[in-house]
């Protein structure tokens, strides 16, 4: 099974990150994380994930992040 790629609206959430780190982890998906930029990284770091592995794309309104993701 090859590796999927995965666009994450709204990205600055604990739990999500959580789950994409397991995903990156597993070598099962690929993430693009959209939404705030600066509590994605400030989150991911305290999960200690590598944040230069993922896309970012700063977008800091909810509905505008859904809409690009």
């Amino acid at each position: 099974c090859s590796k999927k790629k995965l666009s994450v609206a709204v990205a600055q959430d604990k739990a999500v990150l959580e789950a994409v780190k397991e995903a990156d982890e597993k070598n099962i998906a690929e993430s693009i994380l959209v939404g705030d930029e600066d509590e994605i990284n400030k989150i991911g770091k305290e999960l200690g994930m590598n944040m230069s592995r993922f896309r970012i794309v700063d977008e800091k309104d909810p509905v505008a992040a859904s809409l690009k993701a």
